[in-house]
């Protein structure tokens, strides 16, 4: 019983792994002026592009961006909420997700830092 349980743990927690992806390119616009209405700081929104690995079946709606501020520094990991079922061979391909959820209070001196493993392509080089 007790190697069931240990296999049932670990099949849970995988699915919470981060999975490997090259952030190509981060843009926040928006309007950078202080909002008149009092609300908390001015409206960004920050569009991510990255490559991720695709059996054929992935959409950029298959992921999700969670984020944490620490320290004046956004963190950001790049979530699958929907594993790709196709059976091709996985290829890297380019997907863009978009969120306000980024602090821009700080702007210029803001760091965005992704915590995501790095997509690493290989080759065998006779």
């Amino acid at each position: 019983m007790k190697k069931i349980i240990a296999a049932i743990v670990l099949i849970g927690s995988s699915a919470f792994a981060l999975e490997p992806v090259n952030v190509i390119e981060v843009t926040q616009t928006g309007n950078l002026m202080p909002n008149l209405a009092g609300a908390s700081g001015p409206a960004i929104e920050t569009e991510i592009k990255f490559k991720a690995l695709s059996g054929g079946c992935t959409r950029a709606e298959d992921f999700s961006i969670n984020v944490n501020e620490k320290n004046g520094q956004s963190e950001i990991a790049i979530i699958r909420n929907r594993p790709d079922m196709c059976e091709a061979v996985a290829r890297p391909i380019e997907l863009t997700l978009t969120t306000d959820k980024i602090d821009a209070s700080h702007y210029g001196k803001n760091q965005i830092m992704v915590k995501n493993p790095v997509l690493v392509k290989t080759q065998f080089v006779q």
